[in-house]
Parts: structure tokens; C-alpha cells; sequence
């Protein structure tokens, strides 16, 4: 198996890609597997060629030019990555899909009406103010808005919505912390506790954030671990609150920044998603 990582290691200033890049380049190193990096910004697509049996995952968020496109022009069924349905390779954001399968979560609209009587109703359904209005494309709580009024929901929506901004409204929960878990194929592989700072709801805010090593009981794992399975996946980094009613599972995160669980526990991450990929490759190649 020879790996293929898509990230855009020209830039220079993104420490995350850059920091997970060398976590999976040092495993394949030590496993004596060939890789190669695969920059969006300046590769050409059409002269990559994988071969039955080579590796592929994206490292790099599908925000950053042409990671996504690159990733699904080189994605097929003789290729081994983290997809149950290496064919299909929509939007995993559909937050609502987990009502639909059971999965405890908080209620989700994927888009914001512009009538604002709609807007209202909406927000009645989901529970009341105070709401949550999300941005998409950030990330370490970048986007996520707690909203208390009508007025402050209006304003903010409007200005969102003007500046071309993706939005989903969530009810609020009571979070007293939330859980990162890695889960990689059937079961969890490694897990850390967000705390949130005094005076924000951001359990994950900022680069700083408090985090801890810890251990989540069979409920919350297996919950984890069913998310992701449904978005079709077999490797994520699952979001879970930890709410007063219960875990809630707020996303999956595909590709995610697995190396913050790594260099705080101390589990080989990216090792074992190496080894995962190694062993999907040779069931490839057996088929052949």
C-alpha cells in the first residue's frame, strides 16, 4: 500500500494540517509504507494515479480549495480509506439524519427561514429561546451563536445570511461538558472532556481549550460509535455533549484533528488508523 494524504502543506501557517500530516507520515515511516502529499493548491489531479490497494484520506478540511473535489476524483472501491461508500461522498452535515435513525442528538433545522414569523414558529419547535445558530465552516466554536431574543436572532441571521454564510439553528442544551471520542471502525480508540471556559457555553472554544483525558461509559461510546457508522464512516472524531438530559451527539467529524486526543493520552492514533488502512488494502488486493 502506498498512503495518499490531501493537505495543503504550502501553508505554512496551518499548524493543525501540518502537525497531523507528520503524526500519519512518522507512522507510515516506522511501518516502512510509502506516502505521498498531495496539495490541492498544486497538484494536478489528472496525473495522480492510485493503484489497487493504495490508501487515501483527506487531511485537510473540505473548505480548503479543491480538497474535496481532489478527494472524490481519486476516491473508488480499489482504493482503501475511511468510507463504508467510497462512491459516495456527500454532505455528512445533515444533522437531522439522527433523529431519523434514533441517534440522540439535538434538534436540528438545516437552514434558516428569512420569514420571520416562519423563523419564530421554528424556533418554538425547537424548545424556545435561548437557540443556537451555527455558521458552517468553522471550527473550534468559530460560528456557533447563542441567541436569546427574537431581535438578536433577527439581526444575526440577517448579517449571516448577507455575508453568504451556511446556517443550521439547534436547540440549546444545558452542557456541563462534552466529549471527543475516536472512534475507528467498531469501537472507540481514544477520548478527551471539553470543559467550558467561565463565561462562554463553548465547551470547545478557542485553541486553548480546557481538555482533559477521560474514559466515557459504554452509553456514550456506543453512541459515538453508531454516529459515525451512520454517516457511513469508519473513522471520526465524534462530538458528544454532555447534557442534563443525557449525551447528545452535536457532530461527526470527518476528517478531524485527532493529533489534541493523541499528544494528551498518549495512544497512537494515527499508528492505528495506518495499520486499519494497511489491513483494508491487503482485503482489496485478496479480491482481486
Amino acid at each position: 500500500m502506498k498512503l495518499y494524504l490531501i493537505s495543503n502543506i504550502q501553508q505554512t501557517n496551518d499548524d493543525s494540517n501540518l502537525v497531523t500530516c507528520k503524526l500519519l507520515t512518522d507512522a507510515c515511516e516506522v511501518r516502512g509504507i510509502e506516502y505521498e502529499i498531495l496539495d490541492p493548491a498544486t497538484v494536478n489531479p489528472l496525473k495522480v494515479q492510485l493503484q489497487p490497494g493504495d490508501g487515501l484520506y483527506r487531511i485537510v478540511t473540505a473548505h480548503y480549495n479543491g480538497a474535496a473535489e481532489l478527494e472524490y476524483m481519486l476516491v473508488n472501491p480499489q482504493v482503501a480509506t475511511f468510507l463504508n461508500n467510497p462512491l459516495s461522498l456527500g454532505d455528512r452535515r445533515d444533522a437531522t439524519m439522527y433523529a431519523k435513525l434514533n441517534i440522540a442528538a439535538p434538534k436540528t433545522v438545516n437552514y434558516v427561514p428569512s420569514d420571520r414569523k416562519v423563523l419564530l414558529e421554528v424556533v418554538e419547535e425547537l424548545g424556545g429561546f435561548p437557540v443556537i445558530l451555527k455558521a458552517m465552516g468553522g471550527s473550534h466554536g468559530v460560528g456557533v451563536m447563542r441567541l436569546d431574543s427574537p431581535e438578536s436572532l433577527f439581526s444575526v441571521s440577517d448579517f449571516a445570511r448577507h455575508g453568504g454564510s451556511e446556517l443550521l439553528l439547534k436547540e440549546y442544551c444545558n452542557v456541563r461538558s462534552s466529549a471527543r471520542l475516536i472512534v475507528l471502525g467498531d469501537k472507540v480508540i481514544d477520548s478527551i472532556e471539553y470543559s467550558a471556559p467561565k463565561g462562554d457555553f463553548r465547551s470547545n472554544e478557542g485553541t486553548s481549550p480546557n481538555v482533559s483525558p477521560r474514559r466515557f461509559d459504554a452509553e456514550v461510546e456506543q453512541l459515538a460509535v453508531h454516529a459515525t457508522n451512520a454517516q457511513g464512516l469508519e473513522f471520526g472524531g465524534v462530538d458528544i455533549m454532555l447534557t442534563d438530559d443525557g449525551p447528545k451527539v452535536a457532530e461527526v467529524n470527518f476528517p478531524c484533528f485527532f493529533p489534541r486526543c493523541q499528544m494528551l493520552t498518549g495512544t497512537d492514533i494515527a499508528g492505528q488508523m495506518v495499520d486499519y488502512l494497511r489491513k483494508k488494502s491487503e482485503r482489496i488486493m485478496d479480491q482481486q
